[in-house]
């Protein structure tokens, strides 16, 4: 029989059965922690996970309004949230049509913890996209659009500027083989 017992200095003692005065247990045991030795030495902390880790800039998104305009001049304002399982990024987006009508649309980033990637769903699902963790500057996320019914090589490319300002341009692909811009936006955190 296997017992555990918590020694006074907080460390777990551990009483194997054993065939012989020997070191080595006849039964191998897989524990949740390291074994513990009698002058442990000093570990690092543990670090937090990656959705949660400080260098990445998805971070910066939460909180506050983002007052933007797109490169044509249409003003609108973002709200980044993050959903309830904590791994998504919800974008809820309102700006104003001709005639005064106010419209709202929303985006999706549902982060995948275990390959460390990001899918972006926008316009319904009319584009779908992948990118990695956001750490350098630019988060880049490349995938299809789906325009007048044929599937286009899609890119959208955030730009970081500082904690509280960013530009994110949309791509095609051109026949040229080269990406060009046919919209985008500069935005701000506002009050």
């Amino acid at each position: 029989m296997l017992l555990a017992l918590l020694a006074p200095s907080g460390a777990y003692a551990q009483t194997l059965p054993q065939a012989s005065p020997s070191a080595t247990p006849l039964i191998d045991i897989t524990i949740g922690q390291p074994t513990p030795s009698p002058s442990p030495a000093p570990s690092a902390s543990p670090k937090p996970p990656r959705h949660l880790a400080a260098a990445y800039h998805t971070d910066e998104l939460m909180g506050g309004t983002w007052q933007c305009t797109t490169f044509a001049g249409t003003k609108l304002t973002h709200v980044f949230s993050r959903s309830d399982d904590a791994t998504s990024i919800l974008v809820e987006t309102q700006f104003t049509l001709a005639g005064g009508r106010v419209a709202q649309t929303r985006e999706t980033y549902h982060h995948h913890v275990d390959t460390a990637t990001w899918t972006a769903v926008l316009a319904d699902g009319t584009i779908v996209a992948k990118a990695p963790e956001w750490s350098g500057e630019t988060w880049a996320f490349t995938g299809i659009s789906a325009e007048s019914g044929k599937a286009v090589r899609f890119r959208m490319l955030y730009t970081r500027f500082a904690s509280d300002a960013f530009r994110r341009d949309f791509q095609r692909f051109e026949a040229g083989g080269t990406w060009a811009d046919y919209a985008g936006e500069t935005c701000q955190r506002g009050p």
